[in-house]
Formats: structure tokens, sequence, C-alpha cells
């Protein structure tokens, strides 16, 4: 068997090749720009899908910080650290302090029916009643230094200073302020005494206040004024 027998067997047995035509190729071409399309759409959809789950837990992550509904999870604040500055102790004597009902025994000179919550009476003498807050004052009755004084007015005073009016019980009396921190109360008591009841500015009385308390006091006998 020559070259061209043998070669004639082995094209039928393989089969005869169908030649090539356009519409073959066209076709291919066809079938390859669809795969193409195909493999394009496949990774645009997974990628948007990988955007998606990525936007997702971005949006998730952040909604809460621009979400105007939502509310922003409460934040304990730390305790403020405790103030080492230690107030001052006050020395005003403040006006909240009420006159309250005496029951102590009466001094002699002058009696009274009230005294300051809190206040005692720390002497008396001839001359003067002396009624002290419990601290910051001296205890010498001699001192009027921030305390609470009834006394006759003296006998080289003007029996009748000029002064704001101010009603002591059924009596009239004036105020007198004279700018040096403490204030006085002169009233006639009606049984010949021209009586002074002097107290601190600093402890926040108005006259008023103070013309209650000077109702309360009375006089006795034993009681005189002194002269300066």
């Amino acid at each position: 068997m020559n070259d061209s027998e043998l070669n004639t067997m082995l094209n039928n047995l393989a089969g005869t090749p169908r030649p090539t035509t356009d519409s073959d190729l066209t076709g291919d071409l066809a079938r390859g720009h669809s795969a193409l399309r195909r493999r394009r759409v496949t990774l645009l959809t997974n990628g948007a899908l990988a955007l998606a789950v990525i936007g997702g837990l971005v949006v998730a992550g952040t909604s809460g910080a621009f979400d105007s509904d939502s509310k922003a999870p409460a934040v304990n604040a730390a305790p403020a650290a405790p103030s080492t500055d230690q107030a001052a102790p006050s020395t005003d004597l403040s006006s909240a302090i009420q006159f309250v009902a005496y029951t102590g025994k009466q001094p002699e000179g002058f009696t009274v029916a009230t005294v300051p919550d809190g206040w005692k009476i720390q002497g008396v003498n001839s001359y003067a009643l002396v009624i002290a807050p419990p601290t910051g004052v001296d205890d010498q009755i001699d001192s009027f230094v921030g305390k609470l004084v009834v006394m006759l007015q003296s006998q080289d005073e003007n029996p009748n200073p000029d002064g704001i009016p101010v009603q002591v019980g059924d009596h009239h009396g004036v105020m007198l302020d004279p700018g040096d921190g403490y204030a006085s109360i002169h009233y006639n008591d009606g049984n010949g005494h021209m009586v002074v009841v002097q107290w601190p500015n600093s402890a926040g009385w108005s006259k008023e206040d103070v013309a209650k308390f000077a109702a309360g006091v009375q006089v006795t006998s034993d009681a005189k004024a002194g002269r300066g």
C-alpha cells in the first residue's frame, strides 16, 4: 500500500472534515462574545455583592452616627473629682437665724421674751444685757462686738434722736445705722425708760425683726443709764 492509499484509508476512518464556512465563524465569534459577557456579568455581580456586603457593614457600623432617629448610647460621665478647696467659715450671722421664745432664767435689770435661736445670754449688769452667738465672739460682757445688746440710752445722748421710724409694740421708735457695722433701735417703753437695742448688721436682721424682739424686753428697777 502506497502513501496515497494509506492517507485515504485514515481519512475515511477519522471522518472527512467538513469545510469551514462563514456561518461557522460567525457562530463561534458570537459564542465567544457571549461567554465573555457572562464572565463580565459574573465579575460585576460578584463585585457588586461584595461591595453591598461591605457597604452594609459600613452602614451598619455607622448608622448610629448618622441616623437622626437613632439615639446615641448613653455615656456615663466620670464622677467629678472631689474638691480639695475648703470653704472658709462664714462670718455672716445669717438672717435665717430666727428669734425663739426664751425659757431660761431671767436676768436682773432686763427681761426678754425671745432670743435668737442658738444664742445665749452671756451676761448682764445694771447697764446692759448681752446676748451672744455660740461662736466667734469673746466672753466679756463689757465687749459688744458681734453681740445683741439691750441697755438704756446714755444720759449724755439726745433723748430724741433722728432716725428711720419703726414701731416697737405700742411704742414709736427710730432706727439708727451710722455705717460702722452696727444698727440700733431707740424707743421709749412708756415707763420713762429710753431703751436701746443694738445689733451687728452681719446678723442680717431687719429693723422689724429687732423691733419684735425689743417689744418683748422689760426694764426692771435695777437697770441704770450710763454716761458717755
